[in-house]
């Protein structure tokens, strides 16, 4: 392997509202992908993650679990790195993004600091506002990293590489030309997770400090076998980075990898993080099949959310839970079906919700629902539309609602709408999407309609009559109440676990 440039990879920690909030940690599938692309161009990166540390670290009126800065200092001096790439997921933790970056400029000032993620994409004068940060990597970054290789090597300019935004004279932000999304996701392969320590992942995963509330396996990898949401929900960002278009892994690739795992390292279980996994059903039956044809029973789950209208179909819930399906998630939102379709955009019916919970009922497979209410546009009666229609799910199909309140996220159509409207109850910082986040959080939208402090009463209101109805369930139908406590009380005891220890 060549040896120079020097690639690390870092990436950020979770933000917490509060030293006892849960510190998340999950794989960076980000720097994993990016990382594997340069291994196939002759560099072998470094790819560094904080999070593992789990120490509770204050940081701009903040918390978060992993290593404390000075510690991340430390080691990018000691990999003397001549790049240093950050990882940015969400919005609410730049700060940590950024602090990573001054750290990097204070170990070796030579070295070149790139960020990528969704709010660089969207943003990246908000970063490329800060000295410390050189490069901004805009959408999906397989092919940019391979560029930015060349350049460090002297084969490119920098300003030829598509998909950037550099800091031009007099702090004018210059963006290269937009940079085409991947669709043969099969010449990319999967990650090569041997740039990461899987065992540590494991060890905490067990302990409870999962990246995912239901955690199923002692064992469980999180997959992503697709890209890109042909739907446009207006509270979602996720399309500025894997677009409208839905671009799959063919299913003898998902499937030779899934066998892989299993081989190199024994996993149990399957997270799908997909937005859409089942938007190709022909691909979606063969990945089912194959999953039922394993040597050994693998069980898996899709935590992220499926569409309900792709999955009416009674023989094809019962082959998915043949082969290991422990339980689904779907996207509802609202339970208002013109304010879902005109407002919210989700192009979903809601019978086709009811015909799901039904049939899940029927073959006793977990169900779950996001539900968001608190729109800019929603009336109180939308509003309690949607709780009703949650409750009606948990009290007749056992379905378990998670109700959240609208966050504006910067670079969603929900937040230009409210800021518009003149609603938001205060800027939309960092600071305050994790507080709003946070156990005890409150929305940041306040309308006419209704305040914050009313969302969150009514909220409660709601989750008390579901927990009733989930307590009725697991009597008169023991065995589907024994998988829900099993997925969910049994969580929340390894977590509190987690903690006390």
């Amino acid at each position: 392997m060549d040896e120079s440039p020097r690639f690390l990879f870092v990436d950020t920690p979770f933000n917490v509202a509060s030293p006892r909030g849960p510190g998340r940690v999950y794989l960076p599938m980000a720097a994993l992908c990016l990382g594997t692309a340069l291994v196939r161009h002759g560099v072998s990166p470094a790819l560094y993650d904080p999070k593992l540390g789990q120490q509770i670290v204050a940081h701009n009126g903040m918390y978060y679990h992993g290593d404390p800065l000075e510690t991340i200092e430390a080691r990018i001096a000691r990999e003397s790195p001549d790049v240093v790439c950050v990882t940015n997921l969400l919005s609410k933790d730049m700060d940590n993004a950024l602090a990573i970056c001054r750290a990097a400029k204070r170990a070796r000032p030579e070295t070149t600091t790139i960020v990528g993620g969704i709010h660089a994409t969207l943003f990246p004068q908000t970063f490329l506002a800060d000295p410390a940060v050189d490069v901004v990597a805009r959408g999906e970054g397989e092919r940019t990293i391979v560029d930015l290789l060349e350049w460090r090597r002297g084969q490119r300019k920098l300003d030829s590489v598509p998909g950037l935004a550099l800091r031009g004279d007099g702090g004018v932000i210059n963006l290269t030309p937009d940079r085409e999304r991947i669709h043969d996701l099969d010449s990319l392969g999967f990650p090569n997770y041997s740039l990461v320590d899987l065992e540590a992942y494991f060890r905490l995963w067990r302990r409870g400090v999962g990246s995912r509330p239901l955690q199923i396996g002692a064992r469980c990898m999180p997959v992503f076998t697709s890209r890109g949401c042909p739907y446009r929900c207006y509270f979602c960002a996720a399309h500025h980075i894997v677009g409208h278009r839905p671009r799959g892994y063919s299913a003898d690739a998902v499937l030779a990898h899934v066998r892989e795992l299993i081989a190199r390292y024994d996993i149990d279980a399957v997270s799908f993080e997909d937005d859409n996994l089942s938007y190709d059903r022909g691909r979606f039956d063969r990945i089912v099949d194959g999953l039922a044809a394993l040597p050994r029973r693998l069980a898996w789950a899709t935590p992220n959310g499926v569409r309900a209208d792709t999955l009416t179909d009674r023989e094809l819930l019962q082959r998915m839970q043949a082969s290991g399906c422990r339980y689904l998630v779907i996207g509802v939102e609202s339970g208002n079906q013109e304010f879902l379709s005109k407002t919210v955009k989700k192009a979903l019916r809601l019978e086709h919700v009811v015909t799901l919970a039904a049939l899940c009922r029927e073959v006793r497979l977990p169900l779950f629902a996001f539900f968001i209410i608190g729109f800019p546009e929603e009336t109180s009666r939308e509003i309690q539309d949607t709780l009703d229609f949650a409750e009606m799910l948990s009290r007749r199909y056992a379905v378990v609602p998670y109700i959240t309140f609208a966050i504006p996220i910067p670079g969603t159509e929900l937040h230009e709408s409210a800021r518009q409207r003149g609603y938001l109850v205060e800027e939309i910082t960092p600071r305050s999407l994790v507080e709003t986040i946070s156990f005890k959080g409150r929305g940041k939208i306040a309308t006419p309609e209704f305040t914050p402090d009313d969302l969150a009463a009514r909220i409660r209101r709601a989750n008390r009559r579901v927990l009733w109805n989930q307590l009725g369930h697991s009597v008169t139908d023991f065995r589907l109440g024994r998988q829900l406590a099993r997925l969910t009380f049994g969580n929340l005891a390894r977590i509190k676990s987690h903690f006390w220890r």
